[in-house]
């Protein structure tokens, strides 16, 4: 085996007896100084320290779930939190209800059904921040504070939970270092490669700490090993921190895109070192030119121009990686809101339909031009024409600044008026008949100074006629 450190060792004459003949007198390459080759061979001071490091299958992206929205919180809080909302509701109708209330205004519709519903939209608009009603009474408006506080730590949790549950696709690996393969025992599927140290560092593990392990692919070399990960023949491997690092930057394979990945920290920390023959002094001097190697920075500068045992070798390995696997929200994982949000449109239209067939929307007719005519309110003429010039009127009249002045003017001209008119047949009046009741023209009505004002006695209301 070309790889094998075992191999190299002994063509220096690693377990020989001093003085017999060797192929070599220098054994180099990633050869762990261990305690017990160095009884077989002289090792140099470690130009390289590194450690062992835990190689896993890079998890899938998960399976995009439609309901993945709804994830940050649990069944049972969904329920409680609709339970909350229409226990809120029926309050809400209890108290603001029309036919319930002491109040004389409310802003929930009227009946019976129709209330309880309009409450119950009331209370979940909450939940969607878009509240359209105010309540009117004090057991209304201590609901609502309680409502509302439940409704902003609701929301804010919702919120902080959904970013994580959306952009994280990629599952934790279920081995994340070392200990998860010592406490997993026979559960985790190892390969180890022939010929190097890894076997003896198991060996110690078990022997010392009681530790089972189940190696299940034992490959020639160590890339064989990765290869037994990548395929799934494997859950995990280990091999030196630097050479798992050169391999995943140029010889990891590129499909899948970046199959394996490092876990965990560095464990079972040892060295490379330079070995020779048990007969050789000559490692003495290369152990001082190794000191001076790295007191100079040679070698640091070495392993970095290889991009291994630095910091910037695993951030370029998971920025390489990490630009395969965006992060970026996808449709498909929105279309349960699609969906829930769909239907609640289709429903809109549904009841917009029926509510509009139910209560067609009323013709409106402009009135002729011409001489302003007071009428009998007993006379349905007049009451057609009284409500067409009303339409008109309230159309372009009625806004805030005209109602003050209106009210001042009713006022002046309940003590002063300058037109005054009759309404109905009633004994006692001042018109006995409609026919006594005087037409104004435009130019009489232009000359007046007081409000013209019509006061239907049949409703007990009043209705003011403006523009003339």
């Amino acid at each position: 085996n070309p790889e094998s450190a075992e191999a190299a060792l002994e063509a220096i004459g690693a377990g020989k007896p001093v003085g017999s003949a060797h192929e070599a007198d220098i054994a180099g390459g990633a050869i762990h100084i261990t305690p017990a080759r160095s009884n077989l061979v002289h090792f140099t001071l470690p130009y390289y320290d590194t450690g062992y490091v835990t190689v896993v299958p890079r998890p899938k992206e998960k399976a995009i779930e439609l309901w993945s929205f709804l994830k940050p919180f649990t069944s049972d809080l969904w329920a409680a939190l609709f339970i909350e909302i229409i226990v809120v509701g029926l309050i809400f109708t209890l108290f603001e209800a029309p036919w319930l209330t002491v109040e004389e205004d409310s802003d929930v519709v009227d009946g019976q059904y129709s209330s309880f519903f309009d409450c119950l939209y009331w209370s979940l608009s909450a939940l969607t921040c878009t509240l359209d009603k105010a309540p009117k009474t004090w057991g209304g408006k201590l609901a609502m504070l309680a409502h509302g506080w439940f409704m902003l730590i609701i929301i804010a949790s919702y919120t902080a939970n959904l970013a994580s549950f959306l952009t994280t696709n990629a599952l934790v690996p279920s081995i994340t270092g070392w200990p998860d393969v010592t406490s997993g025992g026979n559960k985790v599927k190892l390969a180890t490669p022939q010929g190097l140290s890894h076997n003896d560092f198991l060996a110690f593990e078990a022997g010392h700490f009681n530790y089972q392990f189940n190696v299940v692919e034992s490959t020639p070399t160590w890339e064989e090993s990765m290869q037994a990960v990548t395929d799934g023949r494997a859950d995990a491997t280990f091999h030196d921190e630097a050479a798992v690092q050169y391999y995943m930057l140029n010889d990891m394979p590129t499909t899948p895109s970046c199959p394996l990945m490092m876990v965990g920290t560095t464990f079972n920390p040892t060295g490379y070192g330079l070995a020779f023959g048990l007969d050789s002094t000559a490692f003495l001097a290369f152990s001082q030119a190794i000191l001076t190697l790295k007191e100079n920075g040679e070698i640091a500068k070495l392993m970095e121009s290889y991009g291994v045992g630095t910091a910037k070798a695993t951030d370029a390995i998971n920025n390489m990686c990490s630009a395969s696997s965006s992060l970026s929200m996808k449709s498909r994982e929105f279309y349960g809101l699609f969906i829930i949000t769909g239907g609640l449109l289709v429903l809109s239209l549904i009841a917009g339909l029926l509510q509009r067939c139910k209560t067609p929307k009323e013709q409106e007719s402009e009135p002729e031009a011409g001489p302003v005519a007071a009428a009998a309110v007993n006379d349905p003429g007049f009451e057609t024409a009284l409500n067409n010039a009303l339409t008109v009127a309230l159309k372009h009249s009625l806004d805030a600044t005209f109602k003050a002045g209106l009210e001042a003017g009713l006022r002046e001209g309940r003590k002063n008026p300058s037109v005054q008119l009759g309404f109905g047949s009633e004994k006692g009046s001042e018109m006995q008949s409609p026919a006594y009741i005087p037409t104004m023209s435009a130019a009489q009505v232009s000359s007046t100074r007081g409000p013209i004002v019509v006061i239907d006695h049949n409703r007990n209301g009043m209705s003011v006629v403006n523009g003339v």
